[in-house]
C-alpha cells in the first residue's frame, strides 16, 4: 500500500518525485544493510527474531502519515528494507533447517505465494481504500497489517517463540 500512496504523499508534502526516489534510496541501502546483518547476526530464535524484524517494516507507512521529514522517511524506507532482508534470510534458514529436504518444495509452495500474493492484493486495494477512508488512515491500516500480524505470531505461537538455531544440520532431516 505504501508503494502506491508513497508517490501521492510525495507529491502532495515534499515536493515529488525527487522525493520519493530518495525514500526508495534509502530502502535500497537498508536492503543491502539487511543482508549484511543477516550475514553476521545469529539469533539463537531466528524464527521469532524473522517475525519480530517484519513488525519494524511498519516505520516507513507510519512515517508517511504526517509525513515526517524527508531524512526521517529515508531511515525508515532504509529499516523497511532491512527487516525484510533480515527477516527473509532468517527465516528461509529455519525452513530449510527444520523442514525434511523432501517436503520443502511442498512447504515453499504454500510460503510464497501467501507471502507474494498479498503485497499486489494490496498494491490493488490502496487506492480504491484511500478513496473511501483517506490517505492517512490507510497508512496506518498498511502499518497495522504489517505489525498486528507478525506480534500476533510472536505471543500466540509457541513453536515460534521457541524454534532455536542449529549450527550443524540435523541428521535426521537428511535421510
Amino acid at each position: 500500500m505504501y508503494f502506491v500512496l508513497g508517490p501521492l504523499v510525495s507529491r502532495e508534502h515534499l515536493g515529488g518525485a525527487q522525493a520519493w526516489g530518495l525514500i526508495l534510496t534509502g530502502g535500497a541501502i537498508g536492503g543491502v544493510l539487511g543482508g549484511l546483518v543477516a550475514y553476521r547476526v545469529k539469533p539463537s530464535r531466528p524464527a521469532a527474531a524473522a517475525f519480530a524484524a517484519w513488525a519494524w517494516g511498519a516505520a516507513l507507512p507510519l512515517a508517511m502519515i504526517r509525513p515526517l521529514p524527508l531524512p526521517v522517511l529515508m531511515c525508515a524506507g532504509a529499516v523497511l528494507s532491512l527487516s525484510i532482508i533480515f527477516g527473509n534470510t532468517l527465516w528461509e534458514t529455519a525452513l530449510q533447517q527444520e523442514v525434511r529436504p523432501d517436503r520443502l518444495a511442498r512447504v515453499g509452495s504454500i510460503d510464497w505465494p501467501l507471502s507474494l500474493c498479498l503485497m499486489p492484493a494490496g498494491q490493488a486495494l490502496a487506492g480504491p481504500v484511500s478513496e473511501g477512508i483517506g490517505v492517512r488512515a490507510t497508512l496506518l491500516l498498511a502499518a497495522g497489517l504489517m505489525l498486528v500480524p507478525n506480534l500476533c505470531v510472536l505471543v500466540f505461537v509457541r513453536e515460534v517463540r521457541q524454534l532455536r538455531r542449529r549450527d550443524a544440520p540435523d541428521p535426521a532431516l537428511a535421510s
